[in-house]
């Protein structure tokens, strides 16, 4: 999916992070006193999912019906489990109705698999959110990354550049250096390791504009057209560099109510860069190629049969401009009951399987997230943080309505003086309670004394917040943003 041979193209402008370390300084820390998390767009449908040392497809390729401890909800379930171990608020994107038809020569299926309404439920029970795009969910997203409604897209599609994505975090697999110097994969399960790419870096270290990408999208063979055969990624980007891509908007742009007066437009354009790629007359292509000149005249690319693949990237269908307000979302404490029910009724896990899989991959997300919660109440005496559980209504018992929080204790000794001992950047390992998530699971099986507490590492800056000791930490109420 995505364009053909794009990813190399960009690859000396993006940064290596993890998503944790990202959401720490550009979530945690810059938006302290609003949501206190990074926002992030997921292409539901088409993205590859970072799990367990594998890159795994959800959703688009899984067998109907299938959802035993290997199948695609399990992993689905890994996912989530790990991004509950960052300040992000995760914004899973579905195609919606108006998406193109026809993609790579191949009839796009309209019917929704009986798998997506389990996934998005388990999405939910996690805290994250669903939302369905009007048309492409790659569009929808870039539009909601422009509009400042998510931070940034994290994805494998490569087509999201052209469609002008402010932020895109490309999943890869964390590398591990040998004694030799050789790279293999790492075992570390906890994070999610992206290369991030940010539209202005990419546009300086390319020199090219969007749309200069748009170009190289169309050349290249994408969702919406075959590109030109016989004409590369580094050609590309070389026509690009000359500006072709510019002038390929303006032309549309002026002229696209007159398909009369576009078409003679397009043949010069094409004429043009007949030209550049036999003469090579600007300097940016890495040799003359009579043979590539050849060929781009006989494409007799740009052409009125591709102005529809022009539109899609120029002027994607989306929500946007039907929403009287953007979308605003912000962190949910997990619900434990329900991810309980949902592993018990879909995965055939027994309660001692499920107590132990949430022991080792769920509740360290789960403190993670009441630690970096803005609602959370730290009793320094008891060393106990409340948090609640955030839910659309009220429960009620004889006494009234009430909230209903989520609780955990510190059997670390002294975690605040511990506190005093770190540095910005640094991590504290703690020891906390987790009596209060296993009666939360509504299970009858005996637990073990080992799975009533659960020892976590959290940055400085998260533990420092709250427990209200800020003070402690040299530079930290400086970093804390709006």
């Amino acid at each position: 999916m995505g364009i053909k041979d794009f990813w190399p193209l960009v690859r000396n402008a993006s940064v290596s992070i993890k998503v944790a370390d990202l959401a720490l300084d550009r979530g945690f820390l810059k938006n302290h006193y609003q949501s206190r998390a990074l926002i992030i767009g997921v292409d539901a449908r088409r993205v590859k999912y970072q799990v367990c040392l594998a890159r795994l497809d959800i959703l688009l390729w899984a067998l109907p019906g299938l959802h035993t401890s290997d199948t695609t909800l399990t992993q689905l379930n890994q996912l989530l489990a790990q991004f509950l171990k960052a300040s992000v608020a995760v914004v899973f994107v579905f195609d919606g109705q108006e998406r193109a038809s026809i993609k790579r020569k191949r009839q796009v299926l309209f019917n929704e698999p009986a798998h997506y309404r389990l996934a998005k439920e388990l999405m939910g029970h996690y805290g994250f959110y669903v939302h369905t795009a009007k048309g492409d969910a790659d569009a929808e997203l870039v539009g909601l990354n422009q509009a400042g409604a998510i931070d940034a897209v994290y994805t494998k599609d490569s087509d999201l550049f052209p469609f002008g994505a402010q932020c895109i975090l490309r999943v890869i697999d964390p590398p591990k250096k040998l004694d030799n110097g050789t790279r293999k994969k790492s075992k570390d399960r906890s994070d999610l390791l992206v290369d991030m790419y940010r539209s202005e870096t990419v546009g300086k270290k390319m020199q090219v504009s969007r749309f200069g990408l748009i170009l190289i999208a169309l050349l290249l063979p994408n969702d919406f057209t075959d590109g030109v055969e016989g004409i590369g990624g580094q050609t590309t980007l070389g026509l690009a560099k000359c500006g072709f891509g510019d002038h390929l908007v303006n032309a549309y742009t002026h002229y696209s109510s007159d398909p009369k007066q576009l078409s003679p437009m397009l043949s010069q354009l094409n004429k043009d860069m007949v030209l550049e790629l036999k003469l090579n007359q600007r300097g940016y292509l890495s040799f003359r190629s009579p043979d590539r000149a050849q060929k781009m005249k006989v494409s007799k690319f740009p052409s009125l049969a591709d102005i529809p693949a022009l539109e899609a990237f120029l002027t994607p269908i989306t929500n946007l401009a039907t929403l009287s307000e953007l979308p605003r979302w912000t962190p949910r404490i997990p619900n434990i009951d329900q991810i309980a029910s949902f592993c018990i009724q879909h995965f055939c896990w027994s309660e001692e399987h499920a107590l132990k899989k949430f022991h080792a991959e769920l509740w360290e997300g789960i403190i993670f997230q009441m630690l970096s919660s803005r609602f959370g109440a730290y009793n320094a005496k008891t060393t106990e943080l409340l948090v609640p559980r955030l839910q659309p209504y009220f429960h009620r018992d004889k006494e009234g309505d009430f909230v209903p929080v989520l609780s955990t204790k510190f059997k670390t000794k002294d975690p605040l003086q511990k506190l005093g001992k770190k540095t910005l950047g640094g991590k504290i390992s703690l020891t906390c309670c987790t009596e209060s998530f296993v009666q939360l699971t509504g299970f009858s099986v005996p637990v073990q004394q080992s799975q009533l507490s659960r020892r976590v590492k959290i940055p400085v800056e998260i533990v420092a917040v709250a427990t209200r000791c800020t003070d402690k930490i040299k530079g930290l109420n400086g970093l804390l943003g709006d």
